[in-house]
């Protein structure tokens, strides 16, 4: 009797002294390691069985409760072990002579717990046990449910919903705009995707972690802060390029160490998750002429994002990678955008250029037809190989269709848009004065409409010192001098878009 009483007594104390199974934290081991979760990821739970020695199986209980209390009052579901990938058939852990420290369940299925599992939901993840002698724990738990009972080591987790359908405002190709990426310039955005909390209002994207998928690299053909980040809410209207965006940071190659790895990130962006927000990912300059022909394809990397506050210390959501641009977008893309506008046969034009090649000229040309062009003017590239630019060009024609094109070193010929630049003769002016004040010209319209004119000040000896369309509204109209026409006699010429013409002699001081 002693003897069986000591037994008794030894095996309860050690019953006593057990730790209880707990969920995995470490890298690699499934849910523990997240503090949310994306509505649509995948994973699992890997559990381990602590100093328990009985163990016939654990499984994770997962318990889902919807913020908004409008679809019922929660949804439970149940992930065991032996049904996962380290299940040995036949043998039922301890029960038969299994004494891994660990075990996974099965991946859990979003499909599982119904409208419950949605964006601003919380989940709650525990561990239940099936002993040896086919006791469970909690004594509710029947291998089926636990009848609303909370396992061992219960964490808490957050939902939340990452959308990475494609958006309008995604590139069908990059325009280099050597590092200026602002609000107003579009064709830049490299990716886009939306994030919305549900009912939460009190998270903030920190982190945020992409790989370039496409055939341009790191380094050789985006520089180390080409990646910036904008954001705004998502209205189900909203576009890149409205003013509407908030500048978030760059997402940085470097950020790992490693510059061969084309990942790109950063961990200080403070995107607050109020509502559903939009985000874009936009590629401000590239490197010429290694990146001509390129493509660029972003996605957001397995778990590459983390948000604040953390839950139970953890701050990484588990997300699945994907792409963000939904396609290959091909850089550099050779682009001229023309526009302009005439008054009779004066035509003042203005185009940007974005050619990755190295410029020799520009040629004018005009039609009648926009079908049939002859070339009417060139103009002397200014600017230096790979470098884009904004030009006007101050012309006559008659021609109703304008174009420009780019001839590059290599001879290549590269056109812009055609655009329409009809005559109209009509008198959109009765009127002018024209006075020196204090560093300024005044011009006077008396009729009472604006109207276009064009402005030309030569100097005694007939040089140009200024040219350029001008547009006059009803009224006083102020333009400024440029300083090397300060101090000297001007001969002021103002050319209507009805053909006449105004000349006057200027004194300046």
């Amino acid at each position: 009797m002693r003897i069986f009483f000591l037994i008794t007594c030894i095996f309860l104390s050690l019953s006593s002294w057990a730790q209880a199974p707990y969920l995995g934290t470490a890298g690699g081991d499934g849910v523990g390691q997240y503090g949310y979760l994306e509505k649509d990821a995948i994973t699992f739970a890997r559990i381990f069985r602590n100093t328990y020695n009985n163990i016939a199986y654990l499984s994770a209980r997962f318990w889902v409760t919807d913020n908004n209390a409008t679809n019922g009052n929660g949804k439970e579901y149940i992930y065991h072990v032996y049904d996962g990938p380290d299940w040995i058939n036949g043998i039922g852990w301890q029960c038969g002579g299994d004494n891994d420290g660990s075990k996974r369940t099965q991946d859990y299925n979003a499909s599982n717990f119904g409208a419950e599992w949605s964006e601003g939901s919380d989940c709650y993840v525990s561990v239940c046990a099936k002993y040896c002698d086919n006791s469970y724990s909690p004594s509710s738990f029947d291998g089926n449910s636990t009848n609303g009972a909370v396992g061992f080591n219960e964490r808490h987790f957050r939902v939340l919903d990452v959308d990475s359908t494609a958006h309008i405002s995604t590139a069908e190709d990059i325009t280099n705009s050597s590092n200026i990426c602002q609000t107003g310039i579009g064709n830049n955005v490299a990716g886009s995707f939306s994030i919305s909390p549900g009912s939460f209002n009190d998270i903030s994207l920190k982190t945020l972690i992409i790989k370039n998928n496409g055939s341009s690299l790191e380094i050789t053909d985006i520089p180390d802060d080409a990646l910036k980040v904008y954001y705004e809410p998502a209205t189900g209207n909203e576009v890149y390029g409205d003013g509407n965006e908030t500048f978030a940071g760059n997402l940085l190659g470097s950020w790992d160490g490693n510059a061969a790895d084309n990942v790109f990130a950063s961990n200080a962006l403070n995107i607050p998750l109020i509502g559903k927000v939009r985000i874009y990912i936009t590629l401000c300059r590239y490197n010429n002429p290694d990146a001509i022909g390129k493509t660029i394809n972003l996605a957001i990397v397995n778990d590459g994002i983390s948000l604040s506050p953390a839950m139970n210390g953890f701050e990484k959501m588990r997300i699945n990678s994907g792409s963000i641009s939904n396609r290959n977008i091909t850089l550099p893309v050779s682009r001229i955008t023309a526009t302009g506008h005439r008054i009779n046969n004066f035509i003042q034009l203005s185009w940007d250029a974005n050619i990755p090649e190295a410029i020799d000229r520009f040629h004018i040309e005009h039609s009648m037809n926009a079908q049939q062009f002859e070339n009417l003017e060139s103009a002397q590239a200014s600017f230096l190989p790979y470098h884009n630019g904004r030009y006007e060009l101050s012309i006559q024609s008659p021609g109703e269709y304008f174009r420009v094109a780019a001839i590059t070193s290599s001879g290549r010929k590269i056109f812009s848009n055609v655009i329409s630049l009809k005559k109209n003769n009509a008198a959109e002016i009765t009127g002018i004065t024209m006075n020196y004040l204090q560093g300024f010209m005044n011009i006077k319209n008396e009729g009472t409409a604006a109207c276009m004119a064009f402005l030309k000040l030569n100097d005694a000896s007939g040089r140009t010192l200024f040219n350029q369309s001008v547009q006059l509204n009803a009224g006083s109209n102020q333009f400024y001098l440029p300083a090397h026409a300060i101090n000297q006699i001007l001969f002021a010429t103002l050319t209507m878009s009805n053909g006449k013409h105004l000349q006057q002699k200027i004194i300046t001081r």
